[in-house]
C-alpha cells in the first residue's frame, strides 16, 4: 500500500523553498543524485512517468482550509493537488466519512488528524479503537494509498492538566496503531509546543504558533505544514542529513 514518497522538488529553487534550513549546493547535489538514481530509488521513475501527485486530508478544524496547512504543503510541491475533507468540530466518529471523500480522489498520501474534540468532549477512547479505527483500516487497505500520516493531538492551553494528560495518552495509542498498521505517526508536540510548568510536558502551544489557544496562527500553520512535509519526505535522505 505504501512506498517511496512521491512529493519531490525538481529544481534548485524548489529545493531551497522546501528545505530552507539546509540550502547548501552540496546537499542539493546529493539530493539530485538520489532523485535520478533509478537503480536505487526505482519508484521515482514511476512518479516521473505518471506525474500524479494527490494528497488527501482528513481531520478537525485545525486541518481545514481556514488554517491553510494543506495549502502550505501544496505551495512547496510542484503540481501537487489535494482534497481537503476536514471539517470543524469533527471527532473520530466523522473520520470514516471524511476518508471516503478523500479516497474518491485516489490520493497517494493521506493525512489524518483528529482527537482534540474527542478529548475536549470526554469521549471514550475504547469507542474510537473498537468502532472507527477498524473502518479506517479497512478503507485504507482497499485503496491505492501509499502513505498514511496520523497526526498526534496538538498541544493546547485550552486543556487543563487532566485533559492535557489524556491527550498525551491518546497520542501513545496513535503511535501504537501506526506501528501495527504500517502508518507514519507524527509527534507534533515538541515541534509546536512549549513546556507547561505544572506538568513538565509540551502541553501548551508556543505563543508564536498559537492563534486562539486551540488553533494555530499563520506562522503555526506553516510550521505544522513543514513538519508534515518532513514526514512525507523523510525517506529521501540518508542518516545524518537534516531536513
Amino acid at each position: 500500500m505504501r512506498g517511496f514518497p512521491r512529493y519531490l522538488p525538481r529544481s534548485w529553487r524548489d529545493y531551497q523553498n522546501l528545505f530552507p534550513t539546509y540550502p547548501s549546493q552540496s546537499a542539493y547535489a546529493l539530493y539530485q543524485w538520489l532523485y535520478t538514481s533509478v537503480s536505487i530509488l526505482p519508484e521515482v521513475a514511476t512518479w516521473q512517468a505518471d506525474g500524479s501527485k494527490y494528497l488527501g486530508v482528513c481531520g478537525d478544524s485545525i486541518m481545514t482550509e481556514t488554517y491553510l496547512i494543506a495549502a502550505n504543503i501544496q505551495a512547496r510541491i510542484q503540481d501537487l493537488q489535494y482534497v481537503n475533507a476536514a471539517a470543524g468540530g469533527s471527532i473520530w466518529q466523522h473520520a470514516p466519512a471524511h476518508l471516503a471523500t478523500a479516497l474518491a480522489q485516489n490520493p497517494h498520501t493521506v493525512i489524518i488528524g483528529y482527537g482534540i474534540n474527542d478529548v475536549s468532549q470526554g469521549n471514550a477512547f475504547g469507542y474510537v479503537e473498537d468502532t472507527e479505527w477498524p473502518l479506517i483500516v479497512s478503507a485504507l487497505d482497499a485503496s491505492n494509498v501509499e502513505e498514511v500520516i496520523i497526526c498526534g493531538i496538538t498541544p493546547t492551553s485550552f486543556f487543563d492538566d487532566t485533559k492535557a494528560a489524556t491527550s498525551r495518552l491518546w497520542n501513545t495509542y496513535y503511535a501504537d496503531w501506526c506501528t501495527e498498521n504500517g502508518y507514519t505517526y507524527l509527534d507534533n508536540r515538541a515541534w509546536l509546543g512549549q513546556i507547561r510548568a505544572s506538568t513538565g510536558e509540551y502541553d501548551d502551544m508556543r505563543a508564536l504558533y498559537s492563534g486562539d489557544t486551540v488553533h494555530p496562527s499563520a506562522v503555526g500553520s506553516d510550521e505544522y505544514a513543514k513538519l508534515i512535509l518532513g514526514k512525507m519526505l523523510s525517506g529521501i535522505f540518508p542518516a545524518g542529513v537534516s531536513l
